[in-house]
């Protein structure tokens, strides 16, 4: 992502366009997602309605969240601690989401 920040930023609105038509067209979308996933469309109308359909940048809530679950995770299966703090760098998609486009 630092690497190609201008790459990054675009692929973030371009998904922002992307669920806005989702947001905007339930129906088709979920008949879309259907078919692409070759799902009963009960299943994919439920699967559809256990998501959140929005974008936005990692906050400091989303990232005390992932460290929380990394604790509760590491008491039942050992692993490496991840450095969410350096694994997450929330001010390219802020800039990215912040910007018209």
């Amino acid at each position: 992502m630092k690497k190609y920040p201008k790459t990054t930023a675009k692929a973030l609105r371009t998904y922002r366009k992307a669920l806005s038509w989702v947001n905007a067209h339930h129906d088709e979308a979920l008949r879309l997602f259907a078919s692409a996933d070759k799902l009963d469309a009960e299943v994919a109308a439920l699967t559809f309605r256990r998501r959140e359909y929005l974008l936005s940048a990692p906050s400091e809530r989303f990232l005390a969240d992932l460290k929380r679950q990394e604790t509760e995770l590491k008491a039942r299966v050992p692993t490496k601690s991840v450095d969410w703090d350096a694994a997450i760098d929330h001010t390219i998609a802020a800039e990215a989401l912040a910007a018209d486009g």
